[in-house]
């Protein structure tokens, strides 16, 4: 059972008999680098389909979403997903920072989103940083709780 800093990343036995719609767990980690500690967002949320989607169509709305992307099926545990890892830097202009100058901020990123068996739910995973040297490690942790999901 993977854990981070102590904590396991797999829901108590009892969270799969609770009402789980719209449900979402948010937060942020860290991970050690050469260059200091580096801090990544993570956030899972379980929402309503529409329509009832495969991993299929996920990949190919991200792939629309997000073109320059590395999009792909995975297969996990708990059934096969649309996983995209994406790099890219937002621009702030100066009236937005009060620097002279744009300030430029690196992210990279992955996003998996896992249609549920019961063809109404999605369970989506968003994991990001702006620190290149933590990504190695930020991409492993989000793997291993993309791993540790269970329906």
């Amino acid at each position: 059972m993977p854990t981070m800093n102590g904590l396991t990343l797999r829901p108590p036995e009892t969270f799969s008999r609770t009402h789980t719609e719209h449900a979402h767990i948010a937060g942020t980690f860290t991970v050690a680098t050469r260059s200091g500690d580096a801090t990544a967002s993570l956030v899972v949320r379980v929402f309503r389909s529409n329509d009832p989607v495969t991993a299929d169509d996920l990949c190919a709305a991200l792939t629309e979403s997000c073109p320059d992307a590395d999009v792909r099926v995975v297969t996990l545990p708990a059934g096969r997903a649309a996983a995209m890892v994406r790099a890219g830097e937002y621009r702030l202009p100066p009236e937005a920072t009060g620097h002279a100058d744009t300030q430029v901020i690196p992210t990279y990123g992955v996003q998996l989103m896992l249609p549920a068996s019961d063809d109404e739910h999605i369970v989506a995973l968003d994991c990001s940083t702006n620190s290149v040297h933590g990504w190695p490690a930020i991409a492993e942790q989000a793997a291993a709780v993309a791993q540790s999901i269970h329906l």
